[in-house]
């Protein structure tokens, strides 16, 4: 498997729509190339990735679609904040979702909530937020 860039902060993404991944991954593209975004199109693949990496650097944000087969985002969630390592990493909820108990879930769980943009203009405000995460994790 191949290591994280040493010298990009790293995005973890996990969404099982592959529309949306390659959305995502265009507009990081438009923003930063300071970052190295790590895509998975499960929850699983994604917390694989954490347990083989328990000692490379960590990444400066999680991203999780809310809405996944086999394990949603939630689930996935719960388990990265059981990871002791892993308890200030910004995680960032995904979803297409407006449920105030989906926003209210992230709260609880120390993670950010953002809904899924219609229009690319859209996601390239998302993506600056994103990097926001990861700016103010690197500060600290």
């Amino acid at each position: 498997m191949k290591k994280p860039d040493e010298n990009k902060s790293l995005v973890l993404y996990a969404d099982d729509d592959i529309d949306d991944l390659n959305f995502v991954r265009e507009a990081f593209l438009r923003q930063d190339n300071s970052i190295e975004l790590k895509i998975f199109s499960c929850a699983e693949d994604l917390l694989q990735f954490i347990h083989d990496q328990k000692d490379s650097p960590l990444p400066c944000l999680v991203i999780l679609d809310i809405n996944m087969p086999r394990m949603a985002g939630k689930d996935a969630l719960r388990l990265i904040r059981t990871i002791e390592r892993y308890n200030e990493v910004p995680v960032v909820l995904f979803s297409t979702s407006t449920m105030p108990n989906d926003r209210f879930f992230a709260d609880c769980h120390n993670a950010a909530f953002f809904t899924k943009p219609l229009n690319e203009r859209q996601m390239d405000v998302i993506v600056k937020k994103f990097l926001d995460h990861c700016n103010n994790r690197v500060k600290k």
